[in-house]
């Protein structure tokens, strides 16, 4: 089974074992765990998705990009929040 489209980055499974989550050049790709089946395609990173990881509760969807942007996205209602890792001078370190 091929997961993504362009480049993967990295993967991870929902908590409870029933999606996956796929980082790649593309965005984030969710897969139904038992079908193989692309579920949805997230897209709110500009640049490449270099991580993902849900949280313990499988509530939420965390991922950083090559756009040095943190993305939390809520699993149901797909609503999420993004935090910049740039500020107007230069990189936070």
């Amino acid at each position: 089974m091929r997961l993504g489209k362009g480049w993967s980055t990295e993967i991870d499974y929902s908590p409870d074992g029933t999606h996956l989550a796929v980082g790649s050049s593309k965005g984030i790709w969710i897969y139904d765990v038992h079908t193989g089946k692309e579920l949805k395609l997230l897209t709110g990173h500009l640049d490449a998705v270099l991580s993902v990881s849900y949280s313990p509760n499988g509530k939420f969807l965390a991922s950083g990009g090559q756009d040095l942007n943190v993305t939390l996205c809520n699993s149901t209602t797909q609503e999420s929040i993004t935090l910049s890792l740039v500020t107007r001078i230069g990189f936070v370190v």
